[in-house]
């Protein structure tokens, strides 16, 4: 598929930085994390990861956007347009929205019932998916475009396993913090919170989907460990970074017995933001 000047001014003109044009592709309008001079050699770098077995999404075609160059010094930066492709599989659900109504706290547990049912789908894969997501992310460090470790730049497949949509033109030099990289992928930002419950609880959900949660938690920090362990990631990363997530996954959650989680919302003191 190539970049039309229909899509091209399409492109140009969205607001978003990402638009879906079908299944297969979508369109960016974004500065690359590269200098324009260096932008061919990232693009290719990309495709060369594709063609080498990394899930990653790549960059089909584009075109810089005319007087939209930012300049420092000997360095420039255009905004451009991107045809890439479309990255299968689903991100973790978020709740984005402020609560104020009984209306908005049932549809914040529905939020956390997707995310931990989609949690719950991403425990369940084979070992060997979290073996070639950690491999991936190897592989593209090695090329020197690391991938940019923010939690939804990844995309999970049950049959495909974790896709990368975004890499940094950039390399690290050791093993440090890849399996945190690892860990924000498959858990994304966490149970989705929403901080007018109280100072102490940022998230509630009832008794059995906490254990739910806290089941395919200790499934896919045992996967990612036998992952890291293959790639021989030192112990010491794997510990430190273990550590972080389990604190991150089980901190200021309210658990509340499953027959009390309707008395629960329906009686939430929205102007107080705590039960009566």
């Amino acid at each position: 598929m190539k970049l039309t000047n229909e899509l091209f001014e399409r492109g140009k003109n969205q607001k978003e930085i990402c638009s879906i044009i079908d299944d297969e592709y979508v369109l960016l309008k974004k500065l690359m994390p590269c200098t324009d001079d260096k932008l061919q050699d990232y693009i290719d770098l990309i495709k060369k990861a594709k063609e080498e077995g990394v899930n990653i999404a790549q960059i089909v075609d584009y075109k810089l956007i005319d007087e939209t160059t930012c300049t420092f010094g000997d360095k420039s930066y255009t905004t451009g347009v991107f045809l890439e492709e479309r990255a299968k599989g689903s991100q973790m659900p978020e709740f984005k929205i402020p609560i104020k109504s009984t209306t908005d706290l049932w549809a914040y547990q529905t939020t956390v019932n997707d995310y931990i049912t989609e949690l719950e789908k991403r425990a369940s894969a084979d070992q060997s998916i979290y073996d070639k997501y950690l491999e991936d992310f190897l592989k593209l460090n090695d090329m020197g475009i690391i991938p940019d470790p923010k939690p939804l730049n990844v995309f999970f497949d049950e049959n495909k396993g974790y896709s990368i949509i975004d890499v940094i033109d950039s390399k690290q030099n050791n093993n440090q913090y890849f399996v945190s990289y690892i860990l924000m992928g498959v858990f994304g930002y966490g149970i989705p919170h929403t901080y007018q419950l109280s100072n102490s609880y940022y998230s509630f959900t009832t008794k059995s989907r906490y254990k739910k949660y806290e089941e395919a938690c200790k499934t896919i920090f045992e996967k990612v460990t036998k992952a890291a362990k293959k790639y021989q990631i030192e112990e010491e990363y794997i510990k430190n970074d273990l550590k972080r997530m389990n604190d991150n996954c089980f901190a200021n959650t309210l658990v509340i017995d499953d027959k009390d989680l309707n008395i629960f919302i329906e009686n939430f003191d929205l102007k107080n933001n705590k039960n009566r």
